[in-house]
């Protein structure tokens, strides 16, 4: 955890991992080719709060004999370079233990700052095929390191730095970084606050399949993609219709079932049939934005429940929740008018369709009255 990409001669050289397992430069980069080549985008795993594996305290004994060498032991790198950014229990007078070994960081640290930045630059020179980084664990920004003053908080009887403060400072950095290489940064947000959202790109919500987590995460991504953590809840099972149309509700991705997947969801036949059924309306949400406008969409007799976003090319609604509906009614005001044609086309696709099918539209005074048939008490209705 946080040695990433170590500093190696060569993509050959071979080091052991956190797993106990031998790698190097040239696997990892064939293991994102294997992805890229076939379409898909990867972000590589970055933590900021948390460092090494199988951490040990009090600390060991120096392993290595030269100060170069001393990246290849967790315990040696960390008390011997990072000792400043280790963030301590005070009750228990010892670093915050966490995943596997490794122990909780405070990157507002000068020296940490300095190791991130030449991580996420090592990212950059490393992987090129890679569309950027997700960073984990931000729960931790919650906590305050009573060892050093930020000149505002006041813990304790006694100044300290408020890790929210540290993260502000270290993705500033990070994002001038990442950006003018044409890489993203996504987040997995644990501690859901808009200000510590301000660099980011894109949301990937590790709890996901919680509902309030789920809808402050969508809230936070008005103007962002974000793709929810998705695990085989009972309500995935039980109603797998319900739990698909309310990430459409929130412009929300959901995590695809790959073999492998850690602790993720995983392909079975049934799983798999309700992401082809669902596939074409979750990606009509590319790129969307939500309308923050007064009484921009509703539902005649609240019939159904619907979303309106913008969408390069035009705007899309989430029909959902429509229960037993053969039909709704649903009506929308403030969309700005399309510049290559007099009137809106309307279409609208279902659950388990690949066609978009046409729908009757009606203007009038700015307002947009839609007959949108439903199935499964779903539709994804496409203006443009």
């Amino acid at each position: 955890m946080g040695m990433f990409v170590p500093p190696v001669p060569d993509e050959t050289t071979e080091w052991i991992d956190f797993k106990k397992n031998r790698t190097s430069l040239r696997r990892m980069r064939e293991d994102i080719r294997f992805y890229t080549i076939k379409g898909f985008h990867v972000l590589n795993y970055f933590n900021v709060t948390e460092f090494g594996n199988y951490i040990e305290y009090p600390p060991p004994a120096r392993k290595a004999e030269t100060d170069q060498d001393l990246w290849k032991d967790p315990n040696d790198f960390v008390y011997h370079v990072l000792g400043d950014a280790i963030l301590k229990d005070e009750k228990r007078d010892r670093p915050y233990f966490s995943w596997e070994g490794c122990i909780a960081m405070d990157p507002g640290e000068p020296t940490y700052q300095a190791f991130l930045i030449e991580q996420a630059q090592r990212h950059i020179d490393a992987f090129p095929e890679s569309s950027g980084i997700c960073i984990d664990r931000m729960d931790w920004l919650r906590l305050f390191n009573p060892r050093f003053d930020d000149g505002r908080s006041w813990v304790n009887g006694k100044p300290a730095r408020s890790l929210v403060l540290s993260w502000h400072g270290i993705i500033q950095k990070l994002a001038a970084l990442m950006h003018s290489n044409d890489k993203v940064i996504y987040c997995n947000p644990h501690y859901r606050r808009l200000d510590l959202l301000r660099h980011i790109d894109g949301i990937y919500d590790e709890f996901g399949q919680m509902g309030h987590s789920m809808n402050l995460c969508a809230l936070l991504a008005l103007r962002k993609p974000i793709m929810a953590w998705t695990i085989m809840t009972p309500e995935l099972k039980q109603a797998p219709d319900a739990y698909f149309q309310r990430h459409l509700h929130m412009g929300a991705y959901l995590t695809a079932p790959l073999p492998g997947n850690d602790h993720t969801i995983l392909p079975s036949d049934g799983v798999d049939a309700m992401y082809f059924d669902y596939g074409p309306l979750l990606n009509a949400l590319r790129g969307k934005r939500w309308v923050l406008k007064a009484h921009a969409v509703e539902v005649q007799g609240a019939a159904a429940k619907a979303n309106l976003f913008s969408v390069p090319g035009g705007y899309v609604v989430p029909v959902t929740f429509g229960n037993d509906a053969s039909q709704v009614t649903v009506v929308l005001r403030h969309l700005e008018p399309p510049t290559d044609r007099p009137t809106f086309n309307a279409t609208a696709i279902h659950p388990g369709a690949t066609e978009w099918e046409p729908i009757p539209a009606t203007e009038k005074d700015g307002t947009i009255v839609l007959d949108v048939p439903l199935k499964r008490g779903c539709a994804m209705v496409k203006i443009q």
